[in-house]
């Protein structure tokens, strides 16, 4: 049986992750996640695993024998399902986008951005900034609403970021799925998006 470790930072990340990757992988893969924030339970020998970001190899490195393991970085986007939430803010609005790591939420703006979600202007915030920057009342956060800072009035949770594309086709790869399942698996990803 073909299976794959999903390491994510917070409980929330690994939940919604674990679910995204059931809907499009179905029965072809079996899935196991862990939260950083729960602690690794074990030494992870002969896995396939996935981190949900670049910043917690220094959290993992001391559970994972390398030399038998391989890694995927996913990349993550925007969580359509969500995404009208941010459409219904003022162009021009200064917006908090909030998110565990500067690094993360710079990351999650560009994405936006990139999607063409620039009418708002967004200002990162983190657990590392030091201060709220003034005139802003509206906050946006992808699962992380409880770092919004309290001064904040009104708070947005656009949802965990989910795997792109690019990622679940790493992970197609990895396997040497068929070209039949590529294909399905694929479908079943963008119909996720326009549901």
């Amino acid at each position: 049986m073909r299976k794959l470790v999903v390491i994510a930072g917070t409980r929330e990340t690994e939940k919604a992750l674990l679910n995204q990757l059931t809907s499009i992988f179905g029965k072809l893969i079996q899935f196991e996640g862990y939260a950083i924030d729960d602690g690794l339970p074990k030494k992870f020998k002969n896995e396939l695993i996935l981190y949900s970001f670049s910043l917690i190899e220094d959290e993992v490195e001391n559970h994972i024998d390398f030399s038998t393991c391989t890694i995927i970085i996913a990349t993550r986007t925007v969580n359509y399902e969500f995404i009208d939430r941010i459409f219904e803010l003022s162009p021009g609005q200064k917006v908090l986008y909030v998110n565990d790591f500067m690094r993360t939420a710079d990351e999650a703006i560009a994405t936006l951005k990139g999607l063409g979600i620039n009418h708002v202007e967004y200002v990162p915030y983190s657990r590392e900034s030091t201060s709220l920057p003034p005139g802003i009342n509206v906050a946006v956060s992808p699962g992380e609403s409880h770092l919004i800072p309290d001064a904040v009035p009104r708070k947005i949770d656009i949802g965990v970021r989910l795997i792109d594309l690019n990622t679940i086709m790493k992970i197609i790869s990895h396997y040497r799925l068929s070209d039949e399942l590529s294909i399905d698996i694929t479908n079943r990803y963008t119909k996720k998006l326009l549901i």
